[in-house]
């Protein structure tokens, strides 16, 4: 009779000290993975880690075991993972690639990307979750630079680099949206073409660094001259500026390149080369009310490029003026054999 209970004892403690064996080598081989592993009660408690996890981040197994993995965590990522990651890890039973940001006992952080399946102790006591973590502080900086270098590109691409202002590329996009703008809304639309009278004679004067330095002095004055929001004020091409005026007719644009000419000459720069001794440029302006053929925008432009040649006959310092009847009839015929 007595034999009975001392068997069941026996089993019992055979039972116990198989699964203790059992556990003790899973820990064995978590331990010694290359890999960040870890796992957790349902709770969240840590109940392993891999050597690998605390090489990474700098702690002790006695710092770790039986905390909850979300201390270890930002705040930010630790909302995350009590708001989100952990109810549907439960819900679901797996999660794959969550982005973390993990703090080192030093108060470092790295970036990781944690995968997580739930499944039941070997033994039944409940459910724990097998964690791995792979650490891409390395990939999220390269992203991030990526990310920095991609909007130098696209800023580069917007804005001319030595004056400042937006380049040819976003006046060409600018003019075809605010032209498309005007057709549809039946508004006005005009263009002023800017040339630095003798810039070439500026540059053999004074040399490249000094032609530079008047061009962005010019850029500023005439930026400074063009006051509403929604106008365009652009680099053109070298030695040439160009403003797209919305809503403007030709008595407003004639007004703004007034207010141009004026701003160029007070700052009073050295010329040598140029009648008056002083830095001015020459302007043609369009206005136009768009018509339905797309090639009005290009007579546009066009128009007050070429009455820019006369700055090249000594008609310098000058304001010209196309005629917005001109340039949406009779005038196209005379820009396609320019």
């Amino acid at each position: 009779m007595s034999d009975a209970p001392n068997s069941a004892n026996l089993a019992s403690v055979a039972e116990f000290q198989f699964e203790a064996r059992v556990r003790a080598e899973i820990d064995r081989r978590t331990a010694v993975t290359p890999a960040m592993l870890q796992s957790a009660d349902e709770a969240g408690n840590l109940i392993s880690v891999s050597d690998a996890w605390l090489s990474k981040l700098g702690y002790s197994r006695d710092e770790v075991l039986g905390r909850r993995f979300t201390d270890f965590l930002t705040p930010p990522s630790r909302e995350r993972a009590i708001r989100e990651t952990l109810p549907n890890l439960l819900r679901v039973g797996r999660c794959e690639n969550i982005h973390y940001q993990v703090v080192k006992r030093g108060g470092g952080v790295i970036d990781v990307s944690l995968s997580a399946v739930l499944a039941e102790d070997l033994f039944g006591h409940g459910r724990i979750s097998l964690e791995v973590m792979t650490d891409i502080t390395a990939l999220t900086e390269a992203k991030r630079l990526l990310a920095e270098a991609n909007c130098r590109l696209h800023t580069l691409s917007e804005q001319d680099e030595l004056t400042g202002l937006a380049s040819r590329r976003a006046f060409d996009e600018g003019l075809s949206g605010e032209y498309e703008r005007a057709r549809r809304d039946d508004g006005s639309l005009a263009v002023i073409m800017i040339k630095i009278d003798g810039f070439k004679a500026f540059n053999n004067l004074y040399g490249e660094p000094a032609g530079d330095n008047c061009l962005k002095l010019i850029a500023g004055a005439i930026a400074g001259a063009v006051r509403r929001a929604g106008d365009i004020t652009a680099r053109y091409d070298g030695d040439e500026f160009a403003v797209v005026l919305p809503g403007a007719e030709e008595a407003g644009a004639m007004s703004v390149a007034g207010r141009i000419q004026q701003a160029v000459r007070r700052l009073a720069l050295e010329h040598r080369g140029n009648e008056g001794g002083i830095a001015t440029v020459t302007m043609g302006v369009a206005a136009t009310w768009p018509a339905t053929s797309t090639e009005v925008q290009a007579a546009l432009v066009q128009d007050a490029l070429r009455i820019l040649d006369a700055s090249k006959k000594g008609r310098g310092n000058t304001i010209f003026l196309a005629s917005s009847a001109d340039i949406a009839t009779s005038k196209l015929e005379t820009v396609t054999s320019v």
